[in-house]
């Protein structure tokens, strides 16, 4: 387990991330651009399978 995941144990978290890998550990994630919500997903592989395709 790394820092991050230590730190996100047992409470809620917001994380601002540019790279998919930062985000491996979330459970929800909320694309935004230009401040409006354009995205909801359960996590970093589903997001990333998106973004590949």
């Amino acid at each position: 387990m790394n820092a991050t995941a230590v730190l996100m144990q047992d409470r809620t978290t917001f994380m601002i991330a540019h790279h998919l890998n930062t985000l491996r550990y979330c459970n929800m994630i909320l694309v935004l651009e230009q401040g409006r919500l354009v995205e909801v997903k359960d996590s970093a592989a589903e997001l990333s399978q998106a973004a590949v395709s």
